[in-house]
């Protein structure tokens, strides 16, 4: 009997992620190719690994057994083939992603580059859109994912260069503490929680309040998603932010959760609030034509990807508004 990485590859994978469809994501592959990889490594040891009913997969005792041998099997192959391929690289590229993006989901799609491109070297770094678009113009950076956010009321979309890509785009709301009060009065100053200058959905906040004739104050300025988060949850006030970006999903009728139910879609009209218009995600990447093309491509493949599970997994309906 002799095992095959890649069907190896495929059967932790399903582990890992609990399923055909979602272990297909990880390796580029269809659910169906997912599944007949799955039998033909069944039928290769005779055993039967997994069983399969409505809420995934489980482990059998067999599979217990194989999947401890697979990922030693599968380390042992990446460390080898590392190790031989341990020469310069054949050319580096600079990658530059915003924030809310940038973190254990990207690690996994920066992995999974390096994989399958072990002769690249990938220089990344993680800052405000206005920056990487600055990088970006310069030829600082070779793959950007930015944001831009679209007014209310535009009717036609903003347009864009022809290197750059909508991957992503969903409705920009006011986020708050789920015990967040409605103002006393309409006049009232606003406290706000927001990125430092420069972030775009600062700027669309501000501007949307301030065409309002809507007073507002900074009490918290941060570079720091996850600070950002924490001050909203403690009650310091509200933040622009897309669905994502807020951890939200659907919750009950009537209000938005996130996954410890403390932040939600704060309604609007009850609230006294502008709308803020349509917040996108950017793929930008250059140098076509070059030797890095190919890899820029794969890259940019595997970040469409990642966007698309990303916001399946924190997506919140538009309908779901805080009582």
């Amino acid at each position: 009997m002799q095992l095959d990485l890649d069907l190896l590859r495929t059967f932790t994978s399903v582990v890992d992620t609990g399923g055909f469809g979602s272990a297909g994501l990880r390796v580029h592959r269809s659910q169906s190719t997912v599944s007949q990889q799955v039998r033909k490594l069944e039928e290769l040891t005779g055993k039967t690994l997994l069983l399969r009913d409505r809420n995934g997969v489980t482990l059998t005792d067999d599979g217990e057994l194989l999947l401890a041998y697979a990922r030693r099997l599968l380390a042992l192959h990446e460390e080898a083939t590392n190790a031989l391929g341990e020469q310069t690289p054949t050319h580096v590229l600079r990658v530059g992603v915003v924030e809310d993006f940038a973190g254990t989901a990207w690690m996994h799609t920066l992995a999974d580059f390096v994989r399958q491109r072990p002769a690249v070297r990938l220089e990344t770094v993680c800052d405000l859109s206005m920056h990487l678009q600055r990088q970006y113009a310069r030829g600082q950076l070779d793959l950007i994912v930015a944001k831009d956010v679209v007014p209310p009321g535009m009717h036609s979309p903003i347009a864009l260069p022809a290197d750059c890509e909508v991957v992503w785009s969903e409705p920009l709301r006011w986020i708050a503490a789920e015990n967040y009060p409605p103002p006393e009065a309409q006049t009232a100053s606003l406290p706000l929680v927001l990125f430092m200058p420069g972030c775009v959905y600062r700027q669309a906040a501000i501007q949307s309040l301030e065409l309002g004739g809507r007073a507002w104050h900074a009490v918290l300025s941060t570079q720091s998603l996850h600070g950002l988060q924490a001050a909203l949850r403690a009650g310091m006030g509200l933040s622009p932010l897309n669905a994502a970006a807020a951890h939200l999903h659907s919750g009950s009728p009537g209000r938005g959760t996130n996954l410890d139910a403390e932040l939600v879609v704060l309604d609007e009209n009850r609230h006294g609030l502008p709308p803020l218009g349509h917040s996108r995600y950017l793929l930008r990447l250059a140098r076509p034509g070059t030797a890095a093309e190919d890899d820029l491509q794969l890259l940019a493949q595997l970040v469409r990807q990642q966007v698309l599970r990303w916001h399946a997994q924190h997506s919140a309906p538009t309908a779901a508004l805080a009582a």
